[in-house]
C-alpha cells in the first residue's frame, strides 16, 4: 500500500563521522588508518595501536640528564 507524502515533508540528511568526532579529527584519524593499511602492518588492531602508542612515547619522551639526577641524590643524604 503506497501513501502519498505531503508536499510541506521535508527531509533532512546530515553525515557526521562516527564517535562524535569533528571533521577535522576524523580525518586526522582516517589518515593514520590509510597509513597503516599502506605500509602493510600485521597484527591485531589493539597491538597495532600499541606499536605505535609504544613509538609515539619513546619519540616524544624527555631525556633525563643523569648527572643533575645524580648529584640530587647526593645532595639527599
Amino acid at each position: 500500500m503506497a501513501k502519498v507524502l505531503l508536499k510541506e515533508l521535508a527531509i533532512s540528511v546530515d553525515q557526521r563521522p562516527p564517535g562524535g568526532l569533528d571533521p577535522n579529527a576524523f580525518a586526522a584519524l582516517r589518515s593514520l588508518l590509510d597509513v597503516i593499511q599502506r605500509v602493510g602492518i600485521e597484527g591485531e588492531p589493539q597491538q597495532v595501536f600499541e606499536m605505535i602508542e609504544e613509538d609515539l612515547r619513546a619519540r616524544l619522551a624527555v631525556p633525563v640528564n643523569r648527572a643533575g639526577a645524580a648529584g640530587r641524590q647526593r645532595q639527599r643524604r
